[in-house]
């Protein structure tokens, strides 16, 4: 928790002590307090995330069937079907889904469509092997390590227009170096996201 006492933090559960805090390592803290002695297994770069990143890298140069193997990894050992063709256009195949879209197929993952006479999606389509690799890697990863969505996000492009693309000095840091306060994100220039993957 990189906040000052007594200025960001709440007294109370609340927006001071939410997701956005990395709680997962506070509360492997307290609870090494209490006496675990923080001792255990602590999963932090996991053979998932490592899997991912490689069929990211597979998917860039083109080694579509390389990736579809990777990816199919957490994809098949959860329930979904295997990807079979190689390449990255083809729809993912269909899953199950207990709520599918209406008019459309179950599949896993959905992307949003940005109809050309709105402007925000309206409805979803499946994914191709891209849309899987990412889907992977954010469910496997979830809560492992700090940041890694943003990070991600950032890279694939997904992030939602004007999201700060880097965080501001904390705002004690530059009080007390007698620099003035500054933000970043919110459309200002430099340091915001565009027009992201699904059209907002």
């Amino acid at each position: 928790m990189n906040r000052p006492n007594g200025s960001d933090v709440a007294a109370a559960n609340g927006w001071g002590a939410s997701n956005y805090d990395h709680a997962r390592f506070w509360s492997w803290a307290i609870a090494g307090d209490a006496g675990t002695a923080q001792n255990g297994k602590f999963p932090f770069f996991t053979k998932a995330e490592l899997d991912m990143l490689q069929a990211e890298g597979l998917i860039r140069k083109g080694d579509f069937a390389g990736a579809a193997a990777l990816v199919n990894k957490t994809r098949v050992a959860n329930n979904l079907p295997a990807i079979t063709v190689f390449d990255n256009t083809t729809p993912v195949p269909g899953g199950t889904a207990t709520n599918p879209v209406p008019g459309g197929s179950a599949c896993v993952p959905r992307v949003p469509v940005q109809a050309p006479s709105q402007g925000a999606p309206s409805t979803t389509k499946c994914g191709n092997l891209m849309e899987a690799m990412k889907y992977e890697k954010r469910i496997e990863e979830a809560y492992t390590n700090f940041m890694d969505w943003f990070f991600d996000m950032r890279g694939w492009g997904d992030l939602a227009e004007g999201t700060g693309l880097d965080w501001a000095v904390p705002y004690p840091d530059l009080q007390v170096r007698l620099h003035p306060n500054y933000s970043t994100g919110g459309g200002l220039p430099g340091s915001s996201a565009g027009h992201g993957t699904y059209g907002w």
